[in-house]
């Protein structure tokens, strides 16, 4: 699978935890008020993130193995 963020490491108790994320997990897309981008990498990840306020719900596309799921994730404070 080509592009996307790989998920190298998952902090106990976040958000990304809470949502069901997991290392190994490879974010492909993220929507964000019903706009859905592409995730070519992790720069590009963080760089849409940053720009998000905390308690915003976004929606994350990640390639788990051969499955595709949508993970809806609360944002909390960066730490």
């Amino acid at each position: 699978a080509a592009g996307g963020a790989d998920v190298e490491e998952v902090v106990s108790a976040s958000p990304a935890e809470q949502a069901g994320i997991a290392t190994g997990d490879v974010i492909k897309a993220i929507t964000v008020a019903g706009t859905t981008s592409h995730v070519p990498d992790v720069n590009t990840l963080v760089g849409i993130l940053a720009g998000l306020e905390p308690g915003t719900t976004i929606k994350l596309t990640i390639a788990r193995g051969e499955q595709t799921v949508d993970v809806d994730v609360a944002l909390g404070k960066r730490p």
